[in-house]
């Protein structure tokens, strides 16, 4: 393979692993989102659930048009044990809407672009 083609794949495999969502564990969840009072969406969602990885790619594309009005966080249900049991998530994925650090709102299961982009529009109208 031609140097060139080897670099190529290597950036598109860069870009694909690129995310908007952050990691966090419970402590930083208490840190960043509900002490941080910031606008952020958490989804909850494991490595193995499918709906959860078309999930993640519609709230990438959606993403784009909140840069700077949200935060985008990511939770293991199956790590964050606590996390779940508190916000009583049952299903995955979920997506958690939180207001300068106060949950508002709640989605489960694969729910079409147009909800999501409500929920975030409806709390920045709120601020």
């Amino acid at each position: 393979m031609h140097w060139h083609g080897a670099w190529k794949d290597l950036s598109h495999k860069r870009r694909f692993m690129e995310t908007v969502f952050t990691k966090v564990n419970r402590q930083e969840f208490i840190e960043k989102i509900v002490l941080g009072k910031s606008n952020s969406l958490v989804k909850f969602s494991s490595s193995w659930n499918g709906s959860g990885h078309l999930l993640k790619k519609m709230v990438e594309d959606i993403a784009q048009g909140y840069r700077g009005k949200f935060n985008f966080f990511l939770i293991d249900p199956e790590v964050e044990v606590d996390l779940s049991d508190i916000y009583h998530i049952e299903s995955f994925p979920t997506l958690l809407f939180f207001n300068k650090g106060t949950l508002v709102d709640k989605l489960s299961g694969l729910m079409q672009k147009s909800a999501i982009s409500k929920k975030l529009d409806e709390i920045l109208m709120c601020n």
